[in-house]
């Protein structure tokens, strides 16, 4: 029994990588401090989430993402919903032309849009909105949809040459969005 404990604290204890799963035989398939209650997320004040997103989907974006992992990290502030929905169609699409419904292929945007997203799913293991609905997620079966066929799509007809490359960096990232919010879905659950 005393060498069964020693062993159950040595792996929860254990820090390598994110992988949380614990195996079977040692109790629940998460870390205790996983299955904790998670503290809840601060909304952005008025107002702020248009000015972020304006930055955020601007030439210089690195300022808009800046300022986003700065609200998440040290202030615990998430973005409304509708922001959310705009990050997801970015991760499905490309960034959009302003007052156009043109979608484009920027590599720069799409890695600092990808980046903050990975950060929302991470945070989503300690927070929780004060309606307590998730931090970041589909909002349909389409977005699992065309995250799942980026790969065929965002390729098809091209050859070579940076449109292709364009095309590889947006379904790489949209393929570890998709793994990501799976994994973070599916958490708790053995």
């Amino acid at each position: 029994a005393v060498k069964e404990e020693t062993l159950r604290n040595e792996v929860c204890d254990s820090t390598e990588g994110d992988d949380q799963v614990l195996p079977q035989e040692f109790g629940p398939a998460i870390k205790p401090p996983i299955l904790a209650k998670r503290k809840v997320a601060k909304d952005f004040p008025p107002g702020l989430p248009n000015m972020l997103w304006c930055a955020l989907n601007s030439p210089e974006a690195q300022t808009g993402s800046n300022f986003l992992c700065d609200l998440l990290c040290a202030h615990d502030s998430v973005p409304p919903s509708t922001m959310v929905q705009k990050l997801m169609d970015l991760m499905k699409k490309g960034p959009k032309a302003e007052g156009s419904s043109v979608h484009f292929k920027d590599a720069h945007r799409t890695e600092l849009a990808a980046q903050y997203v990975y950060g929302l799913l991470w945070a989503s293991r300690r927070l929780v909105r004060r309606d307590s609905s998730a931090i970041f997620g589909p909002s349909s079966w389409d977005d699992i949809e065309v995250l799942m066929s980026q790969s065929i799509f965002e390729t098809e007809n091209m050859i070579s040459g940076r449109r292709l490359a364009q095309g590889l960096q947006l379904a790489a990232r949209g393929a570890k969005l998709l793994s990501m919010m799976l994994k973070t879905e599916l958490q708790g659950h053995n």
